[in-house]
């Protein structure tokens, strides 16, 4: 029996070391996204004060899955 408690309790330890892992890699995962999103929202302001980049494209969101955002945007004017 007393095995089985070691075994138990090790057992445990494991899965609380593994969660322990696991949730940093996510905050990681998390932090990173957030720090490429908001790069990616200063990059346009930062080259408009520059006299680069005068218009971007706006979309609508169409969907958010976890740190995913599926943006439309209009499709281009063709010319025939």
């Amino acid at each position: 029996m007393t095995a089985m408690n070691a075994a138990d309790q090790n057992a445990e330890e494991l899965l609380k070391d593994l969660s322990v892992q696991y949730n940093r890699a996510r905050q990681a995962a998390i932090t990173q996204e957030i720090t490429e999103v908001s790069a990616g929202e200063r990059a346009p302001a930062q080259q408009e004060r520059k006299g680069g980049l005068t218009s971007m494209k706006q979309g609508t969101i169409t969907g958010i899955s976890g740190p995913v955002i599926d943006v439309r945007f209009p499709e281009p004017a063709r010319h025939q």
